[in-house]
């Protein structure tokens, strides 16, 4: 995995699928790399496959 994220957004909105049909909305910093994108904020950092996000939306 490359240590540097291809894009950063501060503030922003992603909607990813985790095991369920409808998909889990995140809002706040996100990262976007090759293969995962990191959902930070909150008490917990995230890491997604990219394949499992259906949407990222700069606010």
């Amino acid at each position: 995995m490359n240590a540097e994220p291809l894009k950063v957004i501060e503030s922003g909105t992603a909607y990813y699928y985790e095991d369920a049909d409808d998909p889990v909305r995140h809002e706040g910093r996100i990262e976007i790399y090759e293969h995962w994108v990191r959902l930070c904020g909150g008490p917990a950092t995230t890491w997604v496959p990219r394949e499992n996000v259906q949407q990222v939306m700069q606010i």
